[in-house]
């Protein structure tokens, strides 16, 4: 019995040069984009903006920001000591997926993730705006956009996406839930945002 590889093969060769030129458009249109996530990927590979330590070393910075409230903490208190633990832990659940950073503005931008809740391995992805000082102080943490739960490839070819416009001052409104029939973006949305002097993410009144 032939296998389905004889057959497609045998489909191919059948193939006219006319067949071959309507079908080539199609065959690009799924190609080309593909490629250009590739590059893109390698361009903002974060190991090209920070070294695994600065890696950590971040991570560890902005956990108080970027994960959730430790038990019996609240925003108030979560910088307090006690936690330290909870975050360290909170670190190490975060990679960093892609990063840039500006030397002519001192703003590094990075897309972080982690493991989200689902039946099968999905991630979210965290976009951020991150200045410091000097002295290396955290001067501006913003949280541009936060991905819906993805498969690990979906958010690299999403993320990469969405980072490349971000990084180069483009619009992401059209991939926001309430333009996008695609999932991209989850937050922001029409009934959230970012609140950058809280440095959370709010419901507004």
């Amino acid at each position: 019995m032939p296998r389905p590889f004889d057959y497609g093969a045998r489909l191919f060769c059948l193939m006219t040069p006319v067949h071959m030129r309507l079908l080539l458009p199609f065959i690009l249109l799924v190609l080309i984009p593909a490629c250009v996530e590739t590059e893109r990927m390698a361009d903002y590979a974060a190991d090209l903006s920070l070294t695994p330590d600065e890696q950590s070393a971040l991570m560890l910075d902005i956990s108080r920001h970027i994960g959730r409230l430790p038990r019996h903490g609240t925003h108030e208190t979560k910088f307090e000591e006690r936690f330290d633990e909870h975050y360290a832990g909170v670190a190490a659940e975060h990679r960093i997926e892609l990063a840039s950073f500006d030397e002519a503005t001192g703003t590094l931008h990075i897309l972080a993730s982690r493991i989200a809740p689902s039946l099968h391995v999905k991630r979210v992805g965290i976009a951020v705006r991150i200045r410091r000082s000097a002295d290396g102080a955290l001067t501006e943490y913003e949280e541009i956009f936060r991905t819906w739960r993805m498969t690990e490839p979906e958010l690299a070819e999403k993320g990469t996406y969405l980072f490349h416009k971000m990084v180069t001052g483009q619009d992401l409104t059209p991939y926001t839930p309430e333009h996008s029939v695609d999932e991209y973006i989850e937050f922001p949305n029409a009934n959230v945002r970012y609140d950058v002097d809280q440095r959370q993410w709010i419901t507004p009144s």
